[in-house]
């Protein structure tokens, strides 16, 4: 990364790139959580279904054995979709502004 003469900070030549990278791990990173969570919401929502817990835990082993490690990341391009220009914006903005 170049440095700024004048501030002697690290300059970003491409913080749009820089910022749909940082957005895209982010998301990659923290969907498998976001996901248990869904299914626990909608298990306790199922009429007729036994009263018995179903915890983070019991969610996460029962997606690996029937849909794998993929199955964790089922519904993703969604939130893809949404947080990799969200991201770029918000870096260059951020870039822009402290410039």
């Amino acid at each position: 990364m170049p440095v700024d003469p004048r501030t002697g900070r690290y300059v970003s030549s491409h913080p749009l790139t820089a910022g749909a990278l940082a957005g895209g791990t982010e998301i990659m990173m923290t969907y498998p959580f976001e996901y248990c969570k869904v299914q626990m919401q909608l298990i306790e929502k199922q009429p007729g279904r036994p009263t018995e817990r179903h915890g983070f835990i019991s969610v996460l082993s029962n997606t690996l054995k029937e849909k794998g490690p993929l199955g964790l990341y089922h519904g993703l391009s969604p939130w893809l979709l949404f947080s990799l220009p969200r991201n770029s914006l918000r870096f260059a903005t951020y870039e822009w502004l402290t410039s």
